[in-house]
């Protein structure tokens, strides 16, 4: 992709967010174009093999449906700037809510003129000198979209337009942001996607080693190590984590309360699920929701555009 194909673009916004997580790991599909900027620290992400490791200052554009991992296993904080979106302003895809791709049913149909990617990612890396302008530029996507005043879709769409001809600018001259470890489209590598598949069905059913391997015709012993040797964790440590993100998920919609949450994540009881979360993520379910609803009501209360000072996000 150059900026001459950015000419004649007109983007729909669908979503601007900033997630700030300690831990993060799971398996996701977006029905529309996504961009990632790493505003801190440092994550991996594995799309059908290929990993890149990415770190402050590095994006990654994810074209529709294109399945993807990612990875967080160190404990520094880590900030995502993330923007879905369509390169076009579409009467029919205007009316798609933001979604998960991986929840439909059928998937929505891209138009042909979408299609300005491929199939293919696009990685690179923001020039030191243009972070802050860059930053300052998505905190003021932000800040349009969460107000949602007259007019904020035309601001939207100039400022998108603007934040993309930087990132396709800096692409060629970044190359390939962090590590990319090659494509290997094995048999090994297919029964890691079909596992991690059946874990996002059926994560909130009672699962373990043995029933995962069993359902992908595998071996528990030998789909582990594969787990180690594609992602880096045990398949019992991926499933665990993947359970506590979507518990998260769950308890930041403001929906469900730690005991609903606790069993539509697959936990035997409250008490494990409290037991385990308090361990892995520092602080107990309570406390968590707390910390999310004190963060609510302030959100916008302290927007001053200046990234380094304030984090801002919503769901």
């Amino acid at each position: 992709m150059t900026t001459q194909d950015l000419a004649n673009v007109q983007p729909y916004i669908r979503m601007v967010k900033i997630k700030k997580s300690v831990h993060l790991e799971g398996a996701w599909e977006d029905l529309d174009y996504v961009i990632i900027y790493i505003a801190e620290g440092s994550l991996d992400y594995i799309l059908e093999g290929r990993r890149y490791h990415m770190k402050e200052g590095d994006f990654i554009l994810i074209p529709p449906y294109l399945h993807h991992l990612i990875m967080k296993t160190n404990a520094e904080p880590l900030i995502q700037y993330v923007l879905h979106f369509d390169f076009y302003m579409d009467e029919e895809r205007m009316k798609i809510p933001h979604q998960s791709g991986m929840n439909l049913r059928s998937r929505y149909p891209v138009p042909e003129k979408e299609k300005l990617l491929g199939e293919k990612e696009i990685v690179g890396t923001i020039r030191q000198s243009e972070r802050y302008s860059v930053e300052k530029l998505f905190l003021s996507m932000y800040h349009e979209f969460s107000r949602e005043e007259e007019g904020y879709q035309t601001m939207l769409k100039g400022m998108a337009l603007q934040f993309l001809t930087i990132m396709v600018r800096c692409f060629p001259h970044s190359g390939r942001a962090g590590r990319e470890e090659k494509a290997k489209k094995t048999k090994s590598w297919k029964l890691v996607e079909n596992a991690l598949e059946y874990i996002c069905l059926h994560y909130n059913e009672e699962l373990d080693n043995v029933k995962i391997s069993e359902a992908i015709h595998a071996s528990p012993n030998y789909l582990s190590k594969l787990f180690q040797d594609y992602i880096g964790v045990s398949l019992h440590m991926y499933l665990l984590n993947y359970r506590l993100d979507r518990a998260q998920e769950f308890m930041m919609s403001g929906r469900y309360n730690i005991t609903e949450t606790a069993l539509k994540c697959g936990f035997s009881s409250v008490h494990a699920f409290s037991k385990v979360f308090k361990q892995k993520r520092g602080l107990s379910p309570s406390a968590y929701m707390e910390m999310i609803e004190d963060s609510n009501n302030s959100m916008l209360e302290k927007v001053d555009y200046n990234p380094q000072k304030q984090i801002y996000f919503n769901q």
